[in-house]
């Protein structure tokens, strides 16, 4: 069973990209990238 979503798509696709708050995102450094592991699926 699949939950659905509840995020508004439509308007989020409308959206401008700085419209969107982003402030609660931590910045990736380069520590981050250093340990960061290439998947392919």
């Amino acid at each position: 069973m699949r939950k659905t979503s509840k995020t508004d798509w439509k308007r989020l696709a409308e959206m401008d990209d700085e419209a969107i708050d982003t402030s609660d995102i931590a910045e990736l450094d380069d520590d981050f990238f250093q340990k960061a592991e290439f998947w392919v699926p």
